[in-house]
């Protein structure tokens, strides 16, 4: 977004995104989930947001890099900041930590 921050938006079963999650939580990574249907969003919020992509930048192709980066033009319609400003309150409560231990 261009706050800085990063807006994962993930497509799978609840079995997929704890994997996921957990994945994430292995890597020492703070971060929030939210569930609108059937897709999931991950925020990572401030210095949050500068280790997940100093962990996926390598596997990202160069030719998107600059799209994806912050004020890029990645943001599904401008929907970016305002998801990014919905991350700041409390996570989704059907995903709290104990759910991913």
């Amino acid at each position: 977004t261009s706050r800085g921050d990063i807006l994962l938006k993930v497509k799978g079963s609840r079995d997929d995104i704890e994997r996921l999650v957990k994945a994430l939580k292995l890597k020492s990574l703070d971060f929030r989930v939210k569930q609108k249907g059937r897709v999931f969003w991950l925020g990572f919020l401030g210095s949050n947001s500068t280790c997940f992509w100093r962990l996926i930048e390598p596997y990202i192709l160069d030719g998107l890099k600059d799209f994806l980066r912050a004020g890029g033009e990645a943001s599904e319609n401008g929907a970016s900041d305002t998801w990014s400003s919905r991350f700041d309150s409390d996570s989704d409560p059907a995903f709290s930590d104990s759910d991913f231990q």
